[in-house]
């Protein structure tokens, strides 16, 4: 198993070799899907700037949908750095979220391994 970030750097190799390899495969993979779980569920408060509130006041477009903006507009942030991310519309701002689903390719599924792997997969 190669582990990827997302700017396609190689964070972590696993190799699997005995014969409980798609319980260990399993495993491992679960335990990455619940740090990635816990990496996203992480809270920081909004910080803004002098300049990030003259954004704001000034903002006429929301920053996610592009659409234009009434007086009601909301200040989006990062919440893993806290940092002011734009103007958006309140519902814009609300369904903004960060996908806590991960992609998991396979390669050379049509030889042993795909076997490997269906199987496993129905023992879960």
């Amino acid at each position: 198993m190669v582990v990827v970030n997302d700017k396609s750097e190689i964070i972590k190799s696993i190799t699997y070799s005995d014969d409980n390899v798609m319980d260990h495969f399993f495993k491992d993979l679960f335990q990455i899907e619940k740090e990635i779980f816990e990496l996203n569920n992480f809270y920081m408060p909004l910080t803004m700037t002098e300049a990030d509130q003259i954004v704001f006041d000034n903002a006429t477009i929301c920053h996610i949908c592009k659409g234009p903006l009434d007086e009601k507009k909301v200040k989006d942030h990062d919440h893993k750095t806290g940092k002011f991310r734009g103007a958006a519309h309140n519902s814009c701002n609300l369904n903004y979220q960060v996908s806590n689903k991960i992609p998991v390719l396979f390669h050379n599924l049509k030889n042993y391994d795909g076997h490997l792997i269906v199987q496993g997969w129905g023992n879960i």
